[in-house]
C-alpha cells in the first residue's frame, strides 16, 4: 500500500487531503479525530470541517477562474454535509464533458449545485459550451469558528456583463 512505503512518508503530521483520498484508517486507526479539523484554502475558494463522523465542505470562491470565466461551475457557496457517517447533502460532481454537451451545461449550473437559486436565474450566465460570464464574486466572505461551531457568511456581488 502507497501509504506503507515508509520513503513516501516525510512526515508524523496526518494531513486532511491524504485522509480525504485514502480514508482515514489507511493511515492510522488510532488517529482517528475527536474534534473538527477546519481547513481552510484561501486561493482555492474552499473551506472543509471534518471530525472522525462529520463532514462539511463550502465553495466560496469565483465562479470561474482568474476573472475570466471559462471552466467554471455556477457553485458559489455550494456545499456538502455528512453528519454521523451519513451523506446528507451531496455535490453529484460532472460526469460528462464531450459525451454529452447539454447534460454538461446542466451539470454546471445553479440548479444542479447545492447552491441558492434566486427567480429561477443562474448565478452566472454560460457561455457557449465551455465559457461562462464573470458576472459573480465572492464578497465580504467571513468565517467564525468556536469550540462548538462553524459558520461562513458572504454574499455574491454581481457586476453587469
Amino acid at each position: 500500500m502507497f501509504l506503507e512505503d515508509e520513503s513516501l512518508n516525510i512526515t508524523d503530521k496526518v494531513y486532511h487531503s491524504s485522509m480525504e483520498c485514502f480514508g482515514i484508517n489507511a493511515i492510522n486507526p488510532s488517529q482517528k479525530q475527536d474534534s473538527f479539523e477546519l481547513n481552510y484554502f484561501e486561493k482555492g475558494g474552499f473551506i472543509s470541517a471534518k471530525s472522525n463522523t462529520n463532514y462539511f465542505i463550502a465553495d466560496y470562491g469565483e465562479v470561474g477562474m482568474h476573472g475570466k470565466g471559462g471552466h467554471g461551475h455556477n457553485d458559489l457557496f455550494s456545499f456538502e454535509l455528512m453528519l454521523d457517517k451519513q451523506d446528507i447533502i451531496v455535490d453529484a460532481g460532472c460526469y460528462t464533458y464531450t459525451g454529452n454537451l447539454e447534460l454538461k451545461g446542466e451539470m454546471k449550473s445553479s440548479f444542479y449545485h447545492n447552491s441558492l437559486v434566486v427567480d429561477n436565474q443562474e448565478i452566472a450566465p454560460q457561455i457557449g459550451a465551455w465559457g461562462i460570464s464573470n458576472i459573480a464574486e465572492p464578497n465580504n466572505v467571513s468565517f467564525k469558528d468556536t469550540d462548538h461551531s462553524i459558520s461562513i457568511s458572504g454574499n455574491i456581488k454581481v457586476t453587469k456583463d
